[in-house]
């Protein structure tokens, strides 16, 4: 580590608490998963692939408001007051769960638009892009910085890769509204 083995200990007891929430992400995402693969053209699979971003988004809000509100004392509550540093780390992937939740969705959409080529691109992409930010970040901020540059990796993946790389565009419209979706109950009936 380089930071050494108690600050990536307090690292990782926060991400521990985190994946709960990225439990009901990605069984949310794989339970919708065949209503996508049945949608018989690009409306309507379009269509279900904007309610799908929506229940994903909703569970990245819960998420991230939660570990807001309750971070400073279920951190400590959980994994004992050791960890008590770790809860902003909490709070920075709450916020990182809005973009990274959505990025499951989207990679089942590429795997039923038979595009392994862009999922991979767009991983490598994703990975040069944190190992920059840990770089800059990690020696500054420690913990912190680790959980800044996830969150800014998270940010590059769903509002700058789409744009990059055309078989990722389709989604960035309906990344967007799933993301306001949960705040807009007229979406709550689709």
């Amino acid at each position: 580590s380089v930071l050494g083995d108690a600050p990536a200990g307090l690292y990782y007891g926060a991400l521990r608490i985190m994946e709960l929430p990225l439990l009901v992400a990605t069984a949310t995402a794989t339970a919708l998963f065949p209503g996508l693969a049945v949608a018989g053209d690009d409306h309507a699979m379009h269509a279900r692939l904007e309610t799908v971003f929506g229940m994903v988004s909703l569970v990245a809000w819960v998420t991230a408001i939660g570990a807001t509100v309750t971070g400073p004392w279920i951190v400590p509550l959980v994994l004992g007051k050791a960890y008590s540093a770790a809860w902003p780390v909490l709070v920075i992937h709450g916020w990182a769960s809005l973009f990274f939740y959505s990025g499951i969705v989207r990679a089942n959409y590429l795997a039923l638009r038979n595009a392994p080529g862009a999922q991979a691109l767009a991983g490598g992409a994703a990975l040069g892009v944190q190992i920059l930010c840990n770089y800059v970040l990690v020696p500054r901020f420690a913990i912190q910085g680790a959980a800044m540059a996830f969150l800014l990796t998270q940010l590059f993946n769903t509002w700058v890769l789409p744009i990059m790389l055309p078989p990722l565009r389709p989604c960035l419209k309906l990344q967007a509204r799933g993301l306001l979706a949960p705040w807009k109950p007229a979406s709550w009936r689709s």
